[in-house]
């Protein structure tokens, strides 16, 4: 638990970094983020440890991290399992604020993996936060870092952040995302949560002015009561998506395995979602698309929608999905409904909303007009702007 959440302010921006592991051999893990961070431009001072080596990327590579003269912010420990208590301990003896354990081989893995699980938690309670083990670290564009293989993502920041037990989704949800226009403020790739867990980045995510859609992969939750709290707390102002796997049985097997989750049952997370507020996504392509959807949405939008197809079985597809996401379709305005009886032929076509166009294809300046007398009505809460091109092709819409 977090008393104060700005305390997770030194996982996004920290002024100094120290990669333990990181060394002269190309392809090891801790060589790899020191790359990264390197090609992604983190501006402040990077430190570099290892039992052998001498030089990495212009960097004197100091045999612990008690021997670097200066103070250090953040540790990012890539080394095996067995060795990380005591690399923590000297973390903690040093000074450091915050470690990331990047190495995996702890609770997901075996008993052994269990007790030194429990000791990284030992040692943090006695002043070290601690993200992970077992996962890739953050990235924030505005603090100059970046996850493990992440030194050619994009440098702009943008008001989403995303939370993933994953490593590999960590890349495999913002990549795609990218193109899709998405820039994010913060990613936080948390794996195990031995000592910051996804509630304590609810938390700071719902507190963060440079966060305004969260979006996430969750296996397990470590603290269900302070989770459901704070995304009730925040019911009607920031948009929480969440992709919630492991809820069959084999899925939960998996979970277990890959972080040492506990995933919870299905009946469990219905609930959730209906007293939250929260928003279910049930794939990598839904948990994108939904993201992509809120992120060219205007703050503060409603729920009323206007829809619009080409035919009656659209109407009632578009209905039903509308229903199941929690929007309305409210009735169009006396107004729009005249002009939309001057536009549209009576037969074949129904003026309702949802609204019958009776043609799948439609003459460009016709679909603009009956588009644009939609937008007019009374509690249509958003309102498009398509651009088309010469051949009647939909580029964006705005």
């Amino acid at each position: 638990m977090i008393e104060n959440t700005q305390e997770l302010d030194i996982f996004f921006k920290p002024q100094s970094m120290v990669i333990i592991g990181a060394s002269e051999i190309p392809g090891t893990f801790g060589t790899r983020y020191l790359t990264a961070l390197v090609d992604f431009g983190y501006k402040g001072r990077l430190y570099a440890v290892n039992h052998k080596g001498d030089e990495i990327h212009g960097l004197k590579i100091y045999r612990s991290v008690m021997d670097i003269p200066d103070p250090v912010d953040l540790a990012c420990i890539c080394v095996s399992a067995k060795y990380a208590p005591d690399i923590l301990r000297d973390c903690l003896h040093k000074g450091v604020k915050a470690a990331i354990i990047l190495s995996a081989g702890f609770s997901e893995w075996d008993e052994e993996g269990k007790k030194l699980e429990k000791e990284i938690v030992d040692i943090a309670g006695k002043g070290i936060r601690v993200m992970g083990p077992n996962c890739f670290g953050t990235y924030c564009p505005s603090g100059g870092g970046t996850i493990v293989p992440g030194g050619n993502f994009p440098k702009e920041s943008g008001r989403v952040s995303l939370i993933t037990q994953s490593g590999q989704l960590a890349e495999g949800i913002t990549a795609p995302s990218f193109g899709e226009g998405v820039r994010y403020s913060k990613v936080a790739s948390y794996g195990n949560a031995c000592n910051i867990n996804e509630a304590d980045l609810l938390e700071y995510f719902m507190e963060d002015g440079d966060t305004q859609i969260f979006s996430s992969y969750i296996e397990g939750v470590r603290d269900g009561r302070k989770f459901f709290n704070i995304a009730r707390a925040n019911k009607g102002k920031k948009p929480i998506i969440i992709w919630k796997v492991g809820l069959t049985n084999m899925g939960a097997a998996a979970a277990s395995s890959h972080t040492g989750s506990l995933a919870g049952e299905t009946v469990i997370w219905d609930t959730f979602f209906r007293q939250t507020g929260a928003i279910k996504v049930e794939s990598r392509e839904e948990l994108i698309d939904t993201t992509t959807g809120f992120s060219c949405l205007p703050t503060g939008i409603g729920t009323g929608i206007a829809f619009i197809s080409g035919g009656g079985a659209g109407t009632v597809v578009g209905a039903d999905a509308c229903e199941k996401a929690g929007l309305h379709l409210p009735s169009f305005s006396e107004k729009t409904t005249e002009k939309l009886r001057e536009l549209l032929p009576a037969a074949g076509t129904s003026i309702k909303n949802p609204l019958d166009m009776g043609t799948p294809h439609p003459p460009l300046d016709l679909f603009t007009s009956v588009l644009e007398a939609m937008a007019e009505s009374e509690g249509i809460d958003v309102k498009n702007k398509v651009q088309f091109d010469g051949l009647g092709h939909a580029l964006r819409s705005f």
